[in-house]
């Protein structure tokens, strides 16, 4: 029995249609907002100052601004005092690899010397 894929995994057919008009809805506004005279023919008041519509908006670039003011905002910056090196200290001058009571070991036989 072969396996189909779920309906879920399947783009619907409304869903490819609303992509494409989508789509053609870009275009189109893409088309008129880059001429002019497309733009006026779309509408003759298009030349006139103040003039907003969703082609000189899109024009401009003023697609995805935000009208309403953000629901949260940044924290205060929280001051804590002048940033501090630790202090420097002097490399030490004895060998602390070796605790002062102890001692290299003692032999009773004396060892020859190596020259």
């Amino acid at each position: 029995m072969p396996h189909r894929a779920s309906h879920a995994a399947r783009p619907s057919r409304i869903r490819k249609f609303l992509t494409g008009a989508l789509l053609g809805l870009l275009l189109c506004l893409a088309a008129v907002s880059s001429s002019p005279a497309l733009h006026h023919w779309l509408h003759p008041d298009a030349a006139t100052p103040g003039h907003e519509c969703v082609v000189s908006k899109f024009a401009t670039g003023h697609v995805l601004v935000a009208s309403a003011a953000p629901l949260l905002e940044p924290p205060e910056p929280v001051f804590l005092g002048p940033a501090t090196a630790p202090p420097i200290q002097p490399p030490a001058t004895n060998d602390l690899r070796l605790a002062p009571s102890r001692a290299p070991p003692y032999s009773p036989v004396p060892q020859p010397d190596i020259v």
